[in-house]
């Protein structure tokens, strides 16, 4: 078929990575409340349809920003975030039940023995949903060894929302960094270790004169713009190392 040449151009182009564009999931998760319960949940969540619509990343992007995001698929196709205190409370009863049955916390918990052990405790599959965000499966799928990063990342994020967020308290109930180490510590099976790099974007030591106090400072939630965004950084504390 004859076609007209109506420009000729010479150039290069150079297609180059960029990130995928998740903030707006996460924001359209948000919208809705988080689900801590069938009996408190309102019903409100995001369809996957919307979800590919809207989102500027490939399928696996998503779905690894879904697990990030602690995204539970409550219906078929239908998203929302799982309530932080909510996965807290079924990961402590997990705790509870592996010291119970004697079992190590990071390795060779048997799957089906702990459902029926926890069923009658919560939902089973949110309860599924938590083991498939913070444990590991071996081959056959049939023992869990936790996840100690992202379980001491999401009990510190809910300590922290908490103890340590001074929009909530007042400057009198600040927090030492020793105060929470021991919060934290507590609040974990006797086989983990906290440390802090799982709490990178999610919290900042403000050191005085008179102690060290932790705050909740979750990277999401600074603004875009860079000069907004630095304002803010060194508002909240004076220096910055280069990791931070």
């Amino acid at each position: 078929k004859n076609a007209d040449i109506v420009a000729s151009l010479n150039g290069v182009i150079e297609l180059i990575k960029i990130q995928p564009r998740l903030d707006t999931l996460r924001e359209m998760l948000e919208e809705c409340e988080a689900y801590n319960g069938i009996e408190e949940w309102n019903g409100k969540c995001v369809e996957w349809k919307l979800i590919e619509t809207k989102v500027q990343a490939s399928a696996s992007e998503i779905f690894h920003a879904l697990n990030e995001l602690y995204a539970f698929e409550i219906e078929v196709s239908k998203w929302v975030i799982l309530d932080r205190k909510l996965i807290c409370d079924i990961l402590s009863l997990i705790f509870d039940t592996a010291t119970l049955k004697g079992w190590n916390c990071c390795k060779n918990i048997p799957r089906n023995e702990l459902i029926q052990e926890m069923k009658s405790d919560c939902e089973e599959n949110v309860l599924v949903r938590v083991l498939e965000l913070f444990a590991d499966e071996n081959e056959m799928n049939t023992e869990l060894k936790l996840k100690e990063y992202e379980i001491t990342r999401v009990v510190g994020e809910s300590l922290l929302e908490k103890h340590c967020n001074l929009q909530l308290i007042s400057k009198t109930q600040i927090v030492s960094e020793s105060q929470f180490e021991k919060l934290w510590k507590d609040a974990l099976p006797d086989e983990f270790c906290i440390k802090w790099d799982a709490l990178n974007g999610l919290a900042v030591v403000v050191s005085t004169p008179a102690q060290r106090y932790v705050e909740y400072f979750p990277r999401h939630r600074l603004a875009v713009d860079a000069k907004m965004r630095f304002d803010a950084m060194f508002e909240k504390k004076k220096s910055w190392t280069r990791a931070e």
